[in-house]
């Protein structure tokens, strides 16, 4: 009981999320390029089911080429534009649409990714009521993957997003909603969570799942993780508490482990 109030107390007073992480949370990189994530940011959902543009991927194994809005960098290059691929991920000038997963960093295809929830998924209409929407903001581009199947698993409904940051070339990933059918997939263990370079010589990973035999993977309601490009500050290194409701998520965590 005293951890857990100790651990309340800091969480409570602590002046940055990057402390917070120290304290509890997963922190990971740099990788070559400078690139560092952080799983302790705030997660604070931007629905955009009703406002964002469906990306028209009612396909398997699909990909689309949309705007950025903006311009925002990437592993040092400048995009505009970028490929929303029904698999779970954003490319970066290219359109691959590889279902089979494999680690970060490797120089098989696909390459240059941002794999917010990188598995065989399956958006198509009969088997998932589910869409991909993406919306551009004045500082922010979102594109959510809503109610989404899972290709082995069609009764599966798994939401979540990711988010590019215009000033900080921050990206923020985070899940809403990942719920199992039949199948174990919504928790990750046969996905790739991380992103990568264009000629895949550098990547920074938080998870890769091989098969559903593999042990429970890290993904679940209400995660977000952060990628701080390097020599920038997000926004969210700026804020000094974080919600009451990640707090308790974060020590049932803990009390849970002991």
């Amino acid at each position: 009981m005293k951890k857990i109030i100790s651990i309340l107390i800091s969480l409570l007073f602590v002046g940055s999320t990057f402390g917070v992480a120290s304290i509890l949370g997963t922190t990971g990189g740099p990788d070559v390029f400078g690139y560092t994530y952080d799983d302790t940011v705030p997660y604070q959902w931007i629905d955009i089911s009703t406002t964002g543009t469906d990306a028209g991927l009612n396909c398997d194994d699909c990909g689309t080429i949309v705007p950025i809005g903006f311009d925002f960098k990437f592993y040092g290059n400048t995009y505009n534009q970028v490929s929303i691929v029904s698999n779970g991920y954003l490319q970066f000038g290219d359109t691959s649409t590889t279902f089979s997963n494999s680690d970060i960093p490797s120089t098989n295809d696909p390459e240059n990714i941002s794999c917010v929830f990188w598995d065989d998924l399956d958006p198509r209409s009969e088997y998932t009521p589910g869409k991909i929407y993406y919306q551009a903001f004045p500082n922010k581009f979102i594109v959510q993957w809503d109610k989404i199947a899972h290709f082995s698993d069609k009764s599966a409904r798994m939401t979540f997003q990711v988010i590019l940051y215009r000033n900080s070339n921050a990206i923020k990933f985070q899940y809403k909603e990942m719920k199992n059918g039949a199948g174990k997939y919504a928790d990750g263990r046969s996905a790739t969570v991380g992103i990568e370079n264009s000629d895949g010589t550098d990547g920074l990973k938080y998870y890769f799942g091989n098969t559903t035999n593999d042990p429970a993977g890290p993904i679940k309601n209400g995660l977000a993780i952060g990628f701080r490009y390097p020599g920038t500050n997000p926004s969210w290194y700026e804020v000094k508490q974080l919600p009451m409701e990640q707090i308790l998520k974060i020590v049932k965590g803990n009390q849970d482990k002991e």
